[in-house]
C-alpha cells in the first residue's frame, strides 16, 4: 500500500511539472497623452499644400493617427510626434511567429485591420475578432467568428456601422461598437462555403456583399484528419441584404468571377470584367431592393487598373505598351451613362501612378518613367488635383527628396493610398506611397 502511495504521489509530481502553462496576457497600453487634432480641414475637397511628413510606416491614416498591424496586434502612432499613441498585444499569439522580429512566419500571422472614425477592428489568422476604441485604445469586444474548423483567415469588413464576414452559418453582422450579433444571412444552399470580398452601403438600409460560392471537396466531411479541403468549383455571387433583418432580398449568381466590384455612387456598381476579356467590360448595375440589372456597359483597356468614386470611373493605361508598369493616359468615364469624359495624357518620359477619386476631384501622381539606372537614387514627382469632371487641373504640388526603389518595375510606381476627406472620420490628409516594394510613404495636407 505504501508503495502505490509512492508510485502515484511520483507520477502526480510528474503531472504537475508538466502541465501546459498559463497564457500570456494580452497588452493593452490604453491612450498616452491627448487625443491628437486632425491633421487639416476635413472639408471637401481637400486642396493640400505641403508634405506633413515622411515615414516609412505602413499605416491606415484617420485622425492625426496612422494605424499599424503589429505582427500580434495594432498600434496607434500620433503622426505629428511619431511616438505611439496607444498599443493592443494579443498574448501568446502566432507561438512566437508574430512578434514582428522578421521571421519568416510574421506575414501569416499579422492581423488584418479595418479602421473606421470611431473603430479599429483587427482580424486575427485564428478567426478572433478584436475591437479597439480609436481615442482611448481600450477594448471594445472580442469575438471567435468560426463556429468550426475553417481553410480560411477572416476577412471581416466594416461599412455603415457593422462588420461583415463568413461563417460556417451564413454572412454575419455585428454591430461595430459592441459586437453584438445583428443578423445573419443564409448563404445558398449550394454553396459551401462562401468568402466574403466587398461590401458597400447604400441607401434605403441596403447592403451589397460580393462573395465566391465556393463548393468544397468531399474531404470536407472526413473530420479530424487534418486534411485542408479543396474548392472543386467556384462562382460569382453578388447578394443585397436589408440591413435591419439581414434577409437577402435578391442575389445574382454568375459562373465567370469579376476581377473587382466598386461602389461608385448612391447607386451603382461597377463591376469589372476579368483581363483574359479584350476588350474589357465595365458594367454598371443599377443597385435597389428590386435588383441590380445592367444599366449599361463599357469598355477598357485589357491591363486597365480602374478606380470609382463620386459618379466617375477613372483608368489608368499606356494604350499602346502591353505592359502594367507604365500607364500615361489617364481616361474618366460617367457612371451613370458610361460614356467617356475625357482623357489626359502624360507627357513624353512621365507615367501617372494609381488614382483617387474623392469629393469631386481626380487625386493622381505624376512621374518620371525610370531606368534600372535610376535605381536608390533621387527623384521628384507631382501630385495632381484634377476635376472629376472635366479632367481640367486644379492644384499641382511638386514632391521632392524622393528615392526610386531600387527594384524599378511595376513597384517604382506612387500610388494614392487614401485621400482622408473621402471617409468619416477623416482629417484632411493624402497618403502617398510607392506600390508595394518600398515602405516610404508621404502625408500631403493643406
Amino acid at each position: 500500500m505504501g508503495y502505490v502511495t509512492a508510485v502515484l504521489f511520483v507520477l502526480t509530481g510528474l503531472e504537475a511539472r508538466h502541465e501546459t502553462p498559463a497564457p500570456e496576457p494580452d497588452v493593452v497600453t490604453g491612450a498616452r497623452g491627448a487625443f491628437p487634432a486632425a491633421l487639416g480641414s476635413a472639408a471637401a475637397p481637400l486642396v493640400p499644400s505641403h508634405v506633413l511628413r515622411r515615414t516609412t510606416a505602413d499605416g491606415i491614416v484617420v485622425h492625426g493617427l496612422s494605424i499599424q498591424s503589429t505582427g500580434a496586434g495594432v498600434r496607434a502612432v500620433n503622426i505629428r510626434s511619431g511616438a505611439e499613441y496607444w498599443r493592443y498585444e494579443r498574448g501568446g499569439y502566432g507561438e512566437g511567429n508574430g512578434d514582428g522580429d522578421g521571421d519568416e512566419n510574421r506575414s501569416y500571422y499579422t492581423p488584418t485591420l479595418q479602421v473606421s472614425a470611431r473603430t479599429v477592428v483587427a482580424g486575427f489568422v485564428d478567426g478572433r475578432l478584436t475591437a479597439i476604441d480609436l481615442r482611448s485604445g481600450r477594448i471594445l469586444w472580442h469575438r471567435n467568428i468560426w463556429e468550426g474548423e475553417s481553410r480560411r483567415r477572416p476577412n471581416a469588413q466594416l461599412t455603415g456601422g457593422r462588420v461583415i464576414f463568413d461563417t460556417p452559418a451564413g454572412i454575419r453582422a455585428l454591430t461595430e461598437r459592441t459586437g453584438r450579433t445583428l443578423w445573419t444571412a443564409t448563404r445558398p444552399a449550394e454553396c459551401d462555403e462562401t468568402p466574403v470580398g466587398t461590401v458597400y452601403a447604400f441607401p434605403d438600409h441596403l447592403i451589397t456583399a460580393s462573395a465566391s460560392c465556393d463548393v468544397l471537396g468531399t474531404e470536407r466531411r472526413t473530420a479530424g484528419t487534418g486534411v485542408t479541403p479543396s474548392v472543386t468549383r467556384s462562382s460569382a455571387l453578388l447578394l443585397v441584404i436589408d440591413d435591419r433583418t439581414g434577409k437577402v432580398l435578391w442575389r445574382q449568381q454568375k459562373g465567370e468571377q469579376y476581377d473587382d466590384l466598386l461602389r461608385a455612387d448612391t447607386r451603382t456598381l461597377a463591376a469589372v470584367g476579368p483581363e483574359r476579356r479584350t476588350p474589357r467590360p465595365v458594367r454598371l448595375l443599377d443597385v435597389s431592393r428590386e435588383g441590380a440589372p445592367v444599366r449599361t456597359t463599357f469598355s477598357i483597356h485589357l491591363l486597365a487598373r480602374v478606380t470609382t468614386a463620386d459618379g466617375i470611373a477613372v483608368t489608368t493605361v499606356d494604350p499602346h505598351i502591353y505592359d502594367t508598369e507604365s500607364p500615361t493616359l489617364l481616361s474618366a468615364y460617367d457612371t451613370g451613362t458610361g460614356r467617356l469624359r475625357w482623357k489626359l495624357r502624360a507627357p513624353t518620359g512621365q507615367k501617372y501612378g494609381d488614382p483617387v477619386v474623392a469629393n469631386g476631384r481626380v487625386y493622381v501622381v505624376r512621374q518620371p518613367i525610370f531606368k534600372y539606372a535610376d535605381a536608390g537614387h533621387g527623384t521628384t514627382a507631382d501630385l495632381l488635383v484634377l476635376d472629376a469632371r472635366t479632367g481640367r487641373s486644379r492644384q499641382v504640388l511638386e514632391l521632392t527628396g524622393l528615392t526610386v526603389p531600387t527594384d524599378v518595375n511595376a513597384y517604382a510606381s506612387l500610388d494614392m493610398d487614401e485621400v482622408g476627406a473621402r471617409e468619416a472620420g477623416a482629417d484632411g490628409a493624402v497618403a502617398i506611397s510607392w506600390r508595394g516594394g518600398s515602405k516610404e510613404l508621404l502625408l500631403v495636407t493643406g
